[in-house]
């Protein structure tokens, strides 16, 4: 686990701080909520990452009486490679999970999350030790809005 404390503005009224970040084995966790990884429909041609990312975030709304966040495009990315937020583990996880990629919050409240990042199945299948490997050792780019502006936070693993 390393600390990352970055806070900025992702659009007027909102703000996003990243408290910490942990890369956990995938399978142990998904099992301590009693799922298989047959259940999330991995199979010998399309294994199970090794790994996945928690990313543990303080999401604040400062007089915001309109506007919404969309996690629809937050992602991990290294060059290339794109890590998307993991919807059906994020809602294992936490039980007030919409289940939807967008959320908003009352006006002048804050909530902290924990957001789940898996590699994708084709990139599991392509070389599923080598991606390991890299989500070990690789920096990654924790992406929260894409428009107007792409707006991005270092995830450095020089602090773990």
């Amino acid at each position: 686990m390393f600390s990352v404390a970055c806070f900025f503005t992702v659009h007027e009224h909102y703000s996003i701080t990243v408290n910490s970040a942990e890369l956990v084995e995938y399978v142990p966790f998904l099992e301590s909520f009693g799922i298989t990884t047959k259940d999330f429909g991995y199979t010998e041609g399309y294994p199970a990452p090794e790994y996945t990312y928690l990313l543990h975030v303080t999401v604040a709304n400062t007089d915001n009486t309109e506007g919404a966040l969309m996690a629809i495009n937050y992602a991990l990315y290294d060059k290339a490679l794109k890590i998307p937020v993991d919807y059906s583990l994020w809602s294992l996880m936490d039980e007030g999970f919409p289940g939807e990629a967008g959320f908003r919050l009352r006006e002048n409240s804050q909530v902290d999350i924990t957001i789940p990042f898996t590699p994708m199945s084709l990139d599991t299948a392509i070389d599923n030790e080598k991606l390991s490997k890299r989500m070990e050792n690789s920096d990654f780019y924790f992406c929260v809005s894409e428009f107007p502006v792409r707006k991005m936070v270092l995830i450095n693993q020089k602090n773990w």
